[in-house]
């Protein structure tokens, strides 16, 4: 069974290191796995780096950002848009994909619907189901202490589970 592969690049002004990046990928033999897309999420450069990204010959999907929102939002948003090739898993009523959804909202909301908490239990929630975006982001949450107490073996644990 050879094994499907999406990578994510998260830009700001990287200019020909983008482009650099981006042929080293379409250079590579892919014997032991498909490319399904290489997600390119931009955090508003002013370089023009994201100007001729389609005349690489990849599965491009390119999300672009007109504020500077920050590494984490931008790799979170890049889970997310991987997510398709996870698909959606039901069970008991629940859709893994919209609990991680309320999940991202918990954490983009207003000062006043803003809570870590609440999102941190809706991506655990989304992860009981297997959904592999909410196993990462939960691993990126310990790895950082981002929301929770940095606990780097909690971490590796959620990648490994995002991994199978």
């Amino acid at each position: 069974m050879v094994r499907c592969l999406d990578i994510v690049i998260v830009n700001w002004n990287a200019g020909k290191h983008l482009m650099d990046c981006l042929g080293s990928i379409a250079a590579c033999k892919r014997t032991e796995f498909d490319l399904a897309r290489v997600v390119v999420v931009d955090n508003a450069s002013s370089d023009g780096s994201m100007e001729r990204l389609e005349e690489i010959a990849l599965p491009l999907t390119i999300i672009r950002n007109r504020r500077n929102r920050g590494f984490a939002a931008l790799v979170i948003c890049s889970v997310l848009a991987c997510a398709a090739s996870y698909g959606q898993t039901a069970t008991s009523g629940q859709n893994a994909k919209e609990l991680f959804e309320k999940g991202m909202n918990a954490l983009e909301g207003s000062n006043v619907t803003r809570s870590g908490l609440n999102a941190i239990d809706y991506f655990r929630r989304s992860s009981d189901l297997g959904f592999a975006p909410a196993q990462v982001v939960l691993g990126y949450f310990y790895e950082t202490g981002r929301n929770t107490p940095a606990e780097p073996g909690e971490a590796l644990e959620w990648y490994k589970k995002a991994a199978r």
